[in-house]
């Protein structure tokens, strides 16, 4: 694991760098959070996305850096159990402020 670890890409960050409020997905979540991001923000609101690729060895250092500056950080999956906020709290210890879950399979769109 620790050869991996170095290997892992770090997740990739939309919206701006001191969000208020930032949401957590990763994978085909990618699209659908740019989205929200980009309508919340036009609302007015401090929100970014951060959407993980590489999820094991679990890569930390943008998640916590976001985790310290953030007010609230927002779990956003397509399934019932929220998984990846588990494994982000096994692996890190970092709470989710609320999870968004969504296990119908449909397609979550925030257009």
């Amino acid at each position: 694991l620790d050869l991996l670890k170095k290997e892992v890409q770090e997740p990739d960050y939309y919206g701006s760098n001191s969000a208020e409020t930032v949401l957590i997905g990763w994978g085909s979540m990618k699209g659908a959070l740019k989205d929200a991001v980009d309508l919340l923000n036009k609302e007015g609101r401090s929100v970014g996305a951060l959407v993980f690729g590489d999820i094991f060895p679990l890569p930390e250092k943008k998640l916590r850096s976001f985790a310290t500056t953030a007010k609230k950080l927002i779990n956003v999956e397509m399934n019932y159990t929220g998984q990846l906020a588990r494994l982000i709290r096994m692996e890190t210890g970092i709470d989710m402020d609320e999870s968004i879950l969504k296990f119908d399979g449909r397609q979550l769109n925030f257009r």
